[in-house]
């Protein structure tokens, strides 16, 4: 009894402390609207919107957290920094390619810009998204929100579907209200599932040295969220006017 006691206590103190953690940058990271010119003009529309996630994201973590525990004990067990270096790096800089020369196939030389916006980003954003965006956006949605409704459903197909819906809804205001814009994140956000599950299909065979850089990582989400973070640079730089 009394180590269960402890237990929940450590799990109520480190969830208090990131939940806190998790307000500060976000609000740190609505703030960079109004002073980085990469970010739309109409920075007044774009804080609203992001004030009324914060509400509802802080719920969502709240409610998420009193009602998944097992979730989260399965993430302290995991070895969560060493998944970042040698899981999230990798598909990160996989994904990078894969999108420039995707981007390269259809616009050429052109298409290759984009990136450059990446030199002119404030390194506190770049920050942002790469310790915090996808990696609370993927623990969120692809662990905590998932493995609940697996847990008390039994069901994998009702967690992907509440998965993919909530990861939908969560993007539609991001994508200033295009519904066609919002479905594209329906499938983005099956695909990390995947790769959390299952790693990507053959390149999940390759090891370096004694580590698979690109098999799953259920419990951490790191392989999804290495993608992630790719993709939020390439819609930044696709949509962002660039510094002169």
């Amino acid at each position: 009894m009394a180590n269960k006691k402890k237990i929940l206590k450590a799990i109520f103190t480190s969830s208090s402390l990131l939940l806190v953690i998790i307000i500060l940058l976000l609000v740190l990271y609505a703030n960079s609207f109004s002073v980085s010119s990469i970010f739309p003009k109409d920075t007044s529309y774009w804080n609203k919107i992001l004030t009324g996630y914060l509400v509802i994201f802080s719920i969502t973590i709240i409610a998420v957290l009193i009602f998944s525990r097992r979730t989260l004990l399965e993430l302290v067990k995991a070895n969560y920094w060493k998944s970042f270096i040698f899981s999230y790096i990798p598909n990160a800089i996989f994904s990078i390619i894969l999108l420039l020369l995707i981007r390269f196939v259809i616009q050429g030389n052109a298409g290759l810009g984009i990136w450059s916006l990446i030199s002119y980003m404030p390194i506190y954003v770049l920050f942002i998204h790469l310790f915090v965006v996808t990696q609370v956006e993927e623990i969120l949605f692809k662990g905590l929100i998932y493995n609940s409704i697996v847990d008390r459903s039994g069901n994998r197909n009702a967690g992907t579907i509440v998965s993919l819906g909530a990861f939908a809804i969560w993007h539609f205001a991001k994508t200033g209200g295009n519904f066609v814009a919002t479905l594209v994140y329906v499938p983005l956000r099956y695909w990390w599932n995947f790769v959390s599950e299952k790693g990507i299909p053959y390149l999940n065979k390759i090891r370096i040295g004694k580590v698979y850089p690109f098999a799953p990582t259920p419990r951490t989400c790191q392989a999804g969220a290495g993608q992630h973070f790719a993709w939020n640079m390439f819609i930044i730089g696709a949509i962002a006017p660039f510094r002169t």
